[in-house]
């Protein structure tokens, strides 16, 4: 949830939340998209793109073993993020999704 809250502009983002893609998936070919926009996946519900990003955190877990939140966070930082300041900014919105969910 919060890296679905910092990729969509805490789900401002009208293209985000109208192709249903909260995570900036480009196109893939796992069969969840219904196509491309742009390079981008556009699915028909956001249990789609739901579906979609649980197999694609499974498998990056399992493949570099990332156990532990802290090694979720380096990876994302290292290989995900762009914005050099992404996991201070992830960290920021664990706290208040952590709130939330508990």
């Amino acid at each position: 949830m919060a890296i679905a809250l910092l990729e969509t502009g805490r789900f401002s983002s009208k293209y985000m939340m109208r192709t249903h893609n909260w995570f900036g998936f480009r196109a893939t070919k796992r069969g969840y998209q219904l196509r491309a926009e742009r390079g981008y996946g556009v699915y028909a519900s956001s249990q789609m793109m739901l579906k979609e990003y649980a197999i694609w955190e499974t498998e990056k877990a399992i493949k570099y073993n990332l156990n532990t939140r802290a090694k979720w966070q380096a990876w994302i930082k290292k290989h995900y993020a762009e914005d050099p300041n992404y996991a201070a900014k992830l960290t920021k919105v664990l706290v208040e999704v952590d709130g939330v969910w508990r």
